[in-house]
């Protein structure tokens, strides 16, 4: 691939193995503009209190050292120190991302600015007096600001003052592996379902609050048939357990763990269909849809503000219910394990959506052309002057 014009700092507060759906994204794009030609430095924190860094062609890595957390944020002020020294033509920010902000509000490094705005930050209420102005400066300062839907865009408290500014790109996947016929694959997903009931479904995620866990297993509860393969780890894992004992659904609720990406297929695969039940808007997208649409399972999801009900379409793709109603969520389950055709054809549905819209290859393409079309107007950006 021929070598492209420009060094792309691409910013996060993480980036994998640490889970997540942004971090997830990130490394699809710093791989995808990698193999394309770009020169790609990815800067974020570690989860270790010293900073390493790792290197291939065309993708550099830089972790610096984590302090702990505060707000669910890394406290790293060596990201502070980089966002000066580093000298990319162009910083891509995804947020939210509090510390993120602060760093170049205070370094402004002379480049061109563009932001992923993946959700507004719906928590951290104590913060709010000092999170806004630091918003809205970013907001401000963005040569280009991305959102990942159009109902992100619409719905945001703050996206619709800078729609002159907006581009919609949505998140993408490489979704050959989740339809994948490979031996190793379709055994590992068929000793799955002979090791747990059915009809099953399937959640992939962190066990956090926002997950809307405790709502599908009090819908388990109610189907009195319907199985739950729960994929992820998180905080909440030991109570989600205990709570799995104490409604006596020990025999149809398995907790998987965390699961590599490798390996993930084989657990969508598994189950009749999958299910989001997610009660915040923190969640703006749902990444692991796309995943379990290109498995070609049917999804139910929530009816939560931004992208997630735009990813899965009602009827088509699968069902939408009321966030946080264990008893929609318990109606929607029990119709889609009575009606297998019906997740065959929605199953099928999804995965040509995915191949439609949410490509890792269609994503990357879209930012490529909006990162030329920035750095082919050279001129020299002043961050001093946005105050």
């Amino acid at each position: 691939m021929e070598a492209q014009t420009g060094t792309i700092l691409l910013f996060n507060k993480a980036y994998p193995p640490w889970p997540g759906g942004i971090e997830r994204h990130v490394e699809l794009l710093a791989e995808g503009l990698s193999a394309r030609g770009w020169q790609v430095v990815v800067l974020c924190a570690g989860n270790q209190r010293f900073q390493y860094e790792e290197r291939r062609e065309g993708l550099h890595v830089r972790r610096e050292a984590n302090w702990g957390t505060l707000w669910s944020q890394p406290i790293s002020p060596g990201l502070i120190r980089q966002i000066g020294r580093l000298q990319p033509d162009l910083v891509h920010i995804h947020t939210p991302f509090p510390f993120g902000n602060l760093a170049l509000s205070i370094r402004r490094p002379r480049c061109r600015l563009v932001v992923t705005w993946h959700s507004d930050i719906v928590r951290q209420r104590v913060a709010r007096p000092f999170l806004i102005p630091l918003e809205n400066w970013l907001l401000r300062r963005a040569d280009a600001v991305i959102a990942t839907s159009p109902a992100l865009l619409e719905q945001s408290a703050y996206l619709p003052r800078y729609r002159e500014k907006c581009h919609i790109i949505p998140l993408g996947i490489d979704p050959k592996s989740y339809f994948s016929m490979e031996p190793a694959v379709l055994e590992k997903a068929e000793r799955l379902r002979k090791s747990l009931p059915h009809p099953l479904a399937v959640f992939v995620g962190r066990l956090v609050g926002y997950k809307g866990l405790e709502v599908l297993l009090r819908a388990v509860k109610k189907t009195g048939n319907v199985s739950a393969l729960i994929v992820g780890d998180g905080p909440l894992r030991g109570d989600l357990e205990r709570q799995t004992g104490r409604m006596g659904l020990t025999d149809r609720v398995r907790f998987a763990g965390h699961v590599a990406d490798k390996d993930l297929p084989a657990y969508l695969r598994a189950g009749d269909f999958f299910v989001l039940p997610s009660i915040s808007r923190n969640e703006a997208f749902g990444m692991c849809q796309l995943e379990a649409m290109a498995a070609r399972l049917a999804v139910i999801s929530t009816d939560l503000p931004g992208g997630v009900p735009w990813v899965n379409r009602h009827g088509r793709t699968g069902l939408v219910v009321p966030a946080g109603d264990a008893d929609a969520l318990a109606e929607s389950m029990e119709i889609l394990a009575r009606n297998p055709d019906l997740c065959r054809q929605w199953g099928m549905s999804g995965q040509a959506r995915v191949l439609d819209l949410f490509t890792q290859e269609k994503s990357v393409i879209l930012h490529e052309e909006l990162y030329r079309n920035l750095l082919v107007d050279s001129t020299t950006v002043d961050f001093s002057n946005t105050l």
